[in-house]
């Protein structure tokens, strides 16, 4: 009886002890099985292109691993992503979408790294655009020019988001440039003294915008030059015994420059210099002719030239170089005095240091002056003499 007691009891021992380590074994499992039951939410669903996601998950293991496989649109996916849980399975990511390969939906899944448990797939879907007509843009001309034959250049600034440009005249397609351009040269059937509208459309799959209009009248006599206008009032003054000033009117507007000549007064005149064009009509040029000798008598003219031919020749002026001093006369400029908005007075000190000696002042808006005041008697003595002439006629505003 007492063995038998013992049996029984050592049989129920051992089978409450298989109980007990089944009961820790299944509620071990059933505790990491609550613990592990990743899921991940994602905000906002979709949006365009820049848009901002934000990702949470939870229910991971806690410090655990976790790995992203992401599929793209195309049924590809990307090289798996790998982040770490916290301490309570949570973690949390943003995604902006600036950089992103293309457009349509991604599913996005997470793995618990130590379960090797799945989490729900979630769907981020990036918007293809709506697509927009060209943006505005403006349209310049530049003036007609003579290219052989009359030409219009036309200039555009960038329309956004054009895959082509097309260009109007006179209302009707006249060609198509590359959406690259922003220039055209229209060269061919531009007639002098016709007028030719232009406008440009920039074009994309959204539909097209028209830039502003602009309207080129083509110069009747646009490849036709006249020959200049021949310059006037030409006047020699020697400023010393190598060198004369020459000052003369200019005329023309159309000239690519003059011709200076020059002879002894007994001689035959040829050419000596060019010198170049001057902006304007009306304008005075200036010309110093120099390497000449002392005491001899010089006589000038000019005339205007462009590619049509030379003008004819301006009057003629002398004057005779100075006879070479021992001593050179000097000159100090001073300020200008009286200045109005019309008027001024140039002043300096002249020393003529014994040598006979004429004073003049050179004058103008540019270093090239261009003008003359009359020349005047100073003498021969060897003391400081002040001289100055007057200007009237002047232009308000203007830099002398």
């Amino acid at each position: 009886m007492t063995k038998y007691s013992i049996k029984i009891f050592f049989y129920l021992r051992v089978l409450l002890g298989i109980g007990i380590l089944l009961f820790f074994f299944a509620y071990l499992t059933v505790e990491a099985l609550a613990a592990a039951n990743p899921q991940i939410s994602l905000m906002p669903a979709s949006g365009p292109k820049g848009t901002i996601f934000f990702y949470v998950g939870t229910g991971f293991t806690s410090n655990g691993g976790i790995t992203e496989v992401v599929f793209k649109p195309d049924g590809t996916n990307y090289p798996p992503n790998h982040y770490r849980a916290d301490n309570n399975g949570y973690f949390a990511k943003s995604y902006d979408s600036t950089t992103a390969s293309m457009f349509g939906t991604y599913k996005i899944t997470w793995f618990d790294d130590y379960t090797q448990l799945m989490s729900n797939q979630v769907s981020l879907t990036i918007t293809t655009p709506t697509p927009t007509p060209p943006g505005a843009f403006t349209l310049t001309a530049q003036s007609p020019v003579c290219d052989s034959t009359p030409a219009v250049r036309i200039n555009w600034t960038v329309s956004n988001g054009e895959t082509s440009y097309a260009v109007y005249r006179n209302g009707s397609l006249y060609v198509n440039v590359l959406p690259t351009d922003q220039t055209f040269y229209n060269s061919a059937n531009v007639i002098a003294g016709q007028s030719y509208s232009y406008y440009v459309r920039a074009t994309n799959a959204a539909g097209s915008t028209n830039s502003n209009t602009v309207t080129v009248t083509i110069p009747a006599n646009i490849c036709t030059t006249s020959l200049p206008n021949a310059p006037s009032n030409i006047l020699a003054t020697a400023l010393s015994s190598s060198r004369i000033a020459l000052a003369f009117q200019d005329n023309a507007n159309n000239e690519l420059g003059f011709k200076i000549e020059r002879k002894p007064s007994n001689g035959t005149y040829a050419q000596v210099n060019t010198i170049g064009a001057i902006s304007g009509s009306g304008s005075g040029g200036y010309y110093e002719d120099a390497s000449l000798s002392g005491g001899t008598n010089y006589c000038y003219r000019a005339r205007a030239y462009n590619s049509a031919g030379d003008s004819t020749y301006s009057n003629e002026t002398c004057a005779t170089t100075q006879t070479t001093p021992t001593i050179q006369p000097t000159a100090n400029t001073g300020f200008a005095t009286n200045i109005t908005s019309n008027s001024a007075a140039l002043n300096s000190t002249v020393n003529p240091n014994g040598t006979a000696t004429r004073a003049f002042f050179q004058w103008g808006n540019s270093s090239n002056f261009g003008n003359l005041t009359p020349s005047q008697t100073i003498g021969n003595g060897n003391t400081n003499i002040n001289v100055s002439a007057n200007l009237t006629g002047l232009t308000p505003a203007t830099a002398s």
